[in-house]
């Protein structure tokens, strides 16, 4: 606790407007960032917060700056979302505010606005390589957490009570891989043995992600063969340069570069029979774990024993490169991504006004990753990514105070307990594109990405008139705080 970094702490000022429709006209959010003592990742984090600031929503006129600013705080560095949440958070607490001026619901304001393919991003983006999935996921969210109903009748209720409920809605996108000019690159070594088994070795690391999971199934579904055929090795400096696991990267770059191993390997087995066989190489198909040459079936096994009698070796690395972005880092005008993951996460909540306690009643979290490789892990991820968000919007606090940590150990810095979860429920919506292997892109940072927002949005529309809490987290001494209970004004 004492030695790591922490998360960067932003200072956001927003300003949104529409019409009276609620169609948005203009966004502009100008950010501070405490870096701490070091730069580390603060340039990155920051501009990760402003260029995906506008939202995946359609707005004519975009402006997003942000600042880091050396402090003798606490380093700052790396943390799941990498600047994203806290810009999210800004947005989507300044959209639920700018809907309660218009009279509008909060949903119908997003719903209005939501972005599809051939649409602009913030920076210019066209996005016309892909369905986009954001209005899915919202109407998922809405639709499962009955969250229409629930904002008027709360809203109608609360006043007056001491138990007041709230509902909150967070809509979010997030970039794969590096962007922003930066070239991403993902290898590996895949490799067919003589009895037919595979061997998948690759630099990116599994972290309980269940990624080694994933890369043996595209693998195994790439080369038509059963996943137990399959070993992925231990991540190593023995594997093939693939960079460090982040950026929500590891599907899409590494699933990639596995199919271009793969289609290799094909191309060497149908080399060696075809001249076994003496049988032109393009009636040569891969079935599951067979292989058809000219209408005789050999098992795989049998088929790798031949390519190795030819002397061929059935091992090859696999390369993948995203194209280049065009990018003005002068302008932040341009394409900031090559692929993105859409996402909404919903929550209610129930606040006791005398004491400032938030109980967690539901969570909806939805996420349009393209083809989802593996539903079970996807669906952990989900749940994960919500739980982890819960705590940083709820409870946990690092305390800093002159440079120094106040809270160093699990007595103090909170998280949430099996007590403090209440029933989460994973949907993923599949909108698979070319761009990614089978169609999959990331889900690994983006089920944490929305629920900062969606929280805080939910224990303000608890609040009511008693006031608005507008920094995380949205703790029990803030809560009671904004109910008057003691001064402050909830910041």
């Amino acid at each position: 606790m004492q030695q790591s970094h922490k998360r960067h702490p932003f200072n956001f000022d927003v300003h949104v407007s529409a019409d009276q429709e609620g169609k948005l006209q203009g966004f502009e959010a100008l950010a501070m960032t405490d870096s701490g003592a070091y730069a580390n990742m603060s340039p990155g984090v920051a501009f990760k917060a402003v260029s995906l600031g506008a939202g995946p929503y359609v707005v004519p006129n975009v402006y997003c700056g942000a600042k880091a600013i050396y402090t003798n705080n606490i380093p700052s560095g790396s943390m799941r979302g990498f600047g994203n949440p806290q810009g999210i958070f800004a947005r989507e607490c300044a959209l639920d505010e700018l809907a309660e001026k218009l009279g509008m619901s909060p949903y119908l304001l997003r719903k209005r606005n939501v972005m599809h393919r051939g649409d602009a991003t913030g920076s210019g983006q066209i996005i016309d390589f892909e369905d986009i999935g954001a209005e899915e996921v919202l109407d998922q969210v809405a639709q499962k957490l009955d969250y229409e109903k629930k904002y008027w009748q709360y809203k109608k209720e609360n006043p007056g009570k001491t138990k007041r409920r709230g509902v909150g809605l967070s809509l979010s996108y997030r970039g794969n891989s590096y962007g922003t000019g930066v070239p991403d690159v993902g290898r590996c070594y895949l490799e067919v043995q003589m009895d037919g088994s595979v061997r998948l070795n690759i630099g990116l690391t599994e972290i309980g992600q269940g990624l080694h999971t994933v890369m043996g199934q595209i693998a195994a579904e790439a080369l038509m063969v059963s996943d137990d055929q399959v070993t992925v090795s231990e991540s190593t400096t023995d594997a093939p340069a693939t960079g460090i696991c982040n950026a929500s990267r590891g599907t899409f770059v590494g699933g990639n570069a596995i199919l271009d191993a793969a289609k290799k390997i094909h191309e060497c087995m149908r080399d060696a029979l075809s001249e076994t066989f003496q049988c032109d190489r393009r009636k040569i198909r891969f079935l599951l774990d067979m292989v058809d040459v000219d209408g005789k079936k050999l098992s795989f096994k049998e088929a790798a024993g031949i390519t190795f009698s030819t002397g061929r070796t059935p091992a090859f690395t696999g390369n993948y490169k995203t194209t280049d972005p065009v990018f003005d880092e002068k302008t932040g005008f341009g394409d900031t991504f090559y692929e993105y993951t859409y996402s909404c996460i919903g929550a209610e909540v129930e606040i006791d006004t005398c004491t400032g306690e938030t109980t967690v009643l539901n969570v909806v979290s939805a996420h349009d990753a393209g083809r989802i490789m593996n539903p079970k892990l996807a669906a952990g991820q989900i749940v994960g990514g919500a739980v982890m968000a819960q705590g940083y919007a709820l409870m946990e606090d690092i305390n800093s105070v002159k440079g120094y940590a106040k809270n160093e150990n699990f007595d103090q810095y909170m998280i949430p307990g099996i007590k403090d979860v209440g029933r989460v429920l994973p949907v993923t919506v599949e909108n698979p594109n070319d761009r990614g292997p089978f169609g999959a892109r990331s889900l690994g940072e983006p089920t944490l990405d929305p629920g900062l927002g969606a929280f805080t949005n939910a224990v303000n529309h608890a609040l009511g008139e008693l006031g608005k809490v507008k920094s995380s987290p949205a703790s029990l001494e803030k809560v009671l705080f904004s109910c008057g209970g003691a001064k402050g004004d909830g910041r």
